[in-house]
């Protein structure tokens, strides 16, 4: 397993995520529909909250810091920094597989936000976090944000509907969401079940990746 035991190189790798991950959400923010309209997006809210996450970890890593530079780097409790790696990558996916093509968010800035969204929490949890066990049931406490967004977008929709989100009079970031939609409840349904199966894949791979952490460290296995 490659996680890189060094805190100077860490922390200095995850400000540069930090800051190419802003610079991209500022690049792309003023082409998305009206001023409003990038907050409501699910892949804009995962990302805002990751940079967010990633402004804590550069302040834990600083402080680590003090236990001198050879070493795994701090981050965040495990089960709360893979949440977010799997929200990341599920909204960055979501933009480049449905945004792009259904609203026409497809310039370089759509495209490179997004696949940077993909990319920085994945390449920052393989390299840098230290592994460890996260109980499956986690999984379901992870659908709390994703349920939470569902409501949050229909009763946007109902709440303000003289508030488009797109210049072609949409209501919804994500017409499946429209509950009107007489498959509107499968869409719902579908889209919990790929967030939670998705979680779960991150969870295995984690525990898996933390148990080879563990047995090249000499520790017993738990």
């Amino acid at each position: 397993m490659i996680v890189i035991r060094n805190r100077l190189i860490a922390l200095f790798s995850r400000i540069a995520i930090f800051v190419v991950l802003f610079m991209a959400l500022v690049w792309y923010w003023p082409l998305i529909g009206y001023e409003y309209t990038p907050i409501c997006l699910f892949e804009i809210q995962v990302g805002i909250a990751y940079l967010f996450l990633m402004f804590l970890i550069i302040i834990f890593n600083v402080i680590d810091l003090r236990h001198g530079i050879s070493g795994v780097a701090a981050g965040a409790y495990m089960p709360i920094a893979l949440a977010m790696t799997a929200y990341a990558i599920l909204g960055g996916t979501l933009g480049l597989s449905y945004m792009l093509p259904t609203h026409g968010l497809s310039s370089a800035q759509a495209v490179l936000y997004n696949a940077l969204l993909i990319a920085l929490p994945l390449l920052e949890w393989v390299l840098f976090e230290q592994k460890g066990t996260v109980k499956a049931y986690y999984g379901i406490t992870w659908m709390v944000y994703p349920l939470f967004y569902m409501v949050f977008t229909v009763f946007r929709a109902v709440i303000w509907r003289d508030n488009p989100l797109f210049a072609d009079g949409s209501m919804y970031a994500y017409e499946f969401f429209d509950h009107h939609d007489p498959l509107f409840v499968l869409w719902v349904v579908l889209g919990l079940l790929i967030n939670y199966l998705f979680g779960l894949l991150l969870i295995l791979l984690n525990n898996v990746l933390g148990r080879k952490f563990k047995k090249q460290r000499g520790v017993l296995l738990d």
